[in-house]
């Protein structure tokens, strides 16, 4: 009786270490604080991938919004 609870919990379990390395965090520095915003890379891949780009070129030195 105790096998299928064990085997479904493993497997919940499995799913969430798949998402947790899969997160991505970023801080954006304003003079107002600090934000820190969540990338959601399976739920939008290719936005996620272009906002990160940016990131890495480091296009938004010194920018305002």
């Amino acid at each position: 009786m105790h096998k299928p609870l064990l085997l479904l919990l493993f497997i919940i379990l499995f799913c969430r270490l798949g998402e947790a390395q899969k997160k991505v965090q970023v801080l954006i520095q304003t003079e107002f604080g600090d934000i820190e915003a969540e990338i959601y890379l399976k739920k939008a891949p290719i936005t996620s991938k272009n906002f990160l780009m940016y990131v890495d070129n480091n296009s938004f030195e010194e920018g305002t919004f």
